[in-house]
């Protein structure tokens, strides 16, 4: 059992070394681990074998003395040179002796978790050295108390404490952190390194024959180990877009072990159409929620307001058109709760760091344009513009406001297609020494709203603050804008003109194994800047529901329960938008352009959307989905 220890310990440093490799043929480094500790097992094997002796006796290089001795305990723990030829006879006794199945039952359950599916192998590997260190002092450690106090029971259940107190943590792996989890796995190595070696003699002192007793060992652990082998089937899930959802949902997806996934991604590399977008605390949240290493990465490349008093402004929200008493008039601050912030983020960077946090040897294939699925068989079939066909449990769709995959979820054209709102929007980036040039340094650094009788103008810093992202709701040659927004608007040279269109409302995301997350389910205007956002939230909750399904079978389930929390919550978000939209051009049928109604309004409609408990909303979605799982 100490060699095994060593060997595990071993086995994850040689895994360090060669993790990185990178191999011509299609051997991948986790394989040359198993080649390279075979090779050398064989090769030690080959050495040794003639220099092994069955019996005391016959060993050459034991001591008269030391042979006395063996022979003398050998005859006191009863062990007797029988069975020395395997027959039909003796292979039965060995077979059916009950006492073998007995302790194979209590070794064989192997529980093994994944809690950090975004480390590197070789940072996974290199844990695992530690691990088995102290399993191997552990069971030397245990092996001298319990040979000294002559006491075996007592040591095994102390091991067997430590392994439920293990696995007490992992079973509720969700509610403490990576190191405590980390922590839990030198327990259950520790306990199972003491408590094994203890059946084993259990076991051998209660089995007679020393072919038995050998047969035995060897049946108890390769039985054991086939349940490294044999494991549950895990669901695959075909990922259509390699947009920021659909790398969310990957990164989210690959935290529990019952789950595979393929991206298929439309165009050669991944990529971002589009510049800046904003995050409110909801999307930090789900961040946080998803990987802590997602919020990490994300804010190596997120602006802030640039000054630390403007922290907690959402935006500075001002009149933007020429009028006596009105021109340049703040409408209002709107400010988040303390220690709640907006940023901002150019897309293709946030993208860029979420392709780094995808599980090392991730599955996706490029120039996959989607044209057909059918869910008539047991598998998903996805079939390419290529002519290439792909299979899957399930396919989720997030390949955006033009989703190909929207197609093979609604009938009705009208639910596929997305609908224009009226609006359009002139964007572009400006860098951020000219526009503190032309505009001054506050609201060049910071984020402002000037609005107007049927357009508004929005500027942020992205780029960690190099750039100004410009959005204009608003015609660039009209001659009733102010100043600023007049300045604004000629800093753009050759604006990015985008016409914002919105999903018309549906009562589900899915349809049977097919399902929708982010623009692909609910595309909506962007004026509280939740595109995203709610991809995020999407993904939060899917990932969890799909991670819950023991089988295909509850695929569905999960989809259901999705559409039970998700649905109304993007349909409210969408509309919300909407009058968002108008109020802001100052259209809105109740507040028109009386600015104190417009403040009162921006003041209050978003902080529904900010403080949203994502951690009760996927309780909910769980709750459902076991009701669903009772019912059926």
């Amino acid at each position: 059992m100490v060699g095994n220890a060593v060997s595990t310990a071993f086995g994850g440093l040689l895994a360090l070394a060669i993790a990185g490799i990178k191999s011509s043929n299609e051997y991948h480094p986790w394989r040359w681990i198993f080649i390279i500790e075979g090779c050398m097992t064989v090769g030690v094997t080959a050495l040794v074998f003639p220099f092994m002796s069955d019996w005391p006796q016959s060993a050459k290089w034991l001591t008269a003395e030391e042979k006395a001795v063996l022979a003398d305990r050998i005859k006191q723990h009863g062990i007797v040179g029988k069975m020395d030829t395997l027959n039909s006879k003796s292979l039965k006794r060995i077979l059916f002796d009950w006492k073998i199945y007995v302790v194979v039952a209590i070794f064989a359950p192997t529980i093994i978790k994944q809690f950090e599916p975004t480390s590197s192998a070789r940072h996974v590997q290199a844990l695992v050295i530690p691990i088995f260190v102290a399993a191997t002092a552990g069971c030397l450690a245990a092996a001298y108390a319990s040979d000294k106090l002559k006491h075996r029971a007592s040591f095994a259940l102390f091991g067997y404490v430590l392994i439920i107190i293990g696995a007490s943590i992992l079973i509720n792996q969700q509610h403490v952190s990576t190191k405590v989890k980390y922590g839990s796995l030198y327990f259950m190595a520790v306990g199972g390194y003491i408590s094994l070696p203890m059946l084993w003699t259990m076991l051998v002192n209660n089995i007679s024959g020393s072919y038995k007793i050998g047969y035995a060992i060897a049946m108890e652990v390769g039985l054991g180990n086939f349940g490294g082998i044999a494991k549950s089937k895990s669901i695959h899930i075909a990922i259509v877009g390699g947009g920021i959802g659909g790398v969310v949902l990957a990164i989210a997806l690959s935290k529990f072990p019952n789950l595979t996934f393929t991206i298929f991604e439309s165009r050669s590399a991944f990529g971002e159409i589009g510049a800046g977008l904003g995050f409110g605390a909801n999307s930090h949240l789900a961040m946080k929620l998803i990987s802590p290493l997602i919020w990490k990465n994300y804010k190596k490349r997120a602006s802030f307001n640039g000054w630390p008093e403007k922290e907690d402004v959402w935006f500075d929200f001002t009149v933007g058109e020429k009028g006596e008493g009105w021109e340049g008039k703040r409408i209002a601050e709107v400010k988040m709760e303390d220690g709640v912030t907006q940023s901002t983020c150019h897309r293709a960077h946030f993208l860029e760091e979420l392709v780094r946090l995808l599980p090392e040897g991730y599955d996706v294939q490029f120039n996959k344009k989607l044209v057909g699925v059918d869910q008539s068989s047991e598998k998903v079939s996805l079939k390419f513009a290529d002519g290439t066909e792909s299979f899957a449990d399930a396919v989720v769709g997030c390949d955006g406001i033009r989703s190909a995959t929207r197609g093979f979820v609604y009938d009705d054209p009208k639910l596929v297609s997305p609908r224009f709102t009226g609006k359009v929007a002139y964007r572009g980036l400006v860098p951020m020494a000219k526009t503190e040039a032309v505009l001054g340094k506050e609201k060049a650094n910071n984020r402002h709203m000037y609005l107007g009788h049927g357009g508004h103008v929005l500027t942020f810093p992205v780029g960690k603050g190099m750039m100004m992202n410009v959005v204009a709701f608003a015609d660039s040659q009209s001659d009733t804008w102010e100043e600023s927004v007049v300045k604004i608007m000629e800093l753009i040279q050759g604006p990015d003109v985008w016409a914002i269109f919105e999903h018309p409302e549906v009562p589900s995301f899915h349809e049977s194994r097919v399902c929708l997350l982010g623009d692909a389910a609910h595309a909506t205007s962007p004026h509280f800047g939740q595109g995203a956002g709610m991809a995020l939230e999407d993904a939060y909750v899917l990932s969890n529901l799909l991670g819950s399904c023991k089988s295909r079978d509850e695929i569905e389930k999960a989809f259901d329960a999705y559409d039970s929390v998700r649905v109304p919550r993007a349909l409210k978000v969408t509309a919300m938008s909407r009058k968002q939209g108008e109020l802001l051009d100052m259209k809105e049928e109740e507040s028109g352009d009386d600015l104190e109604k417009i403040a009162s309004s921006l003041n209050k409609e978003v902080r529904w959307i900010w403080d949203a408990d994502l951690r009760a909303h996927l309780k909910e979605a769980v709750e459902v989905f076991e009701k669903i799982d009772t019912e059926s």
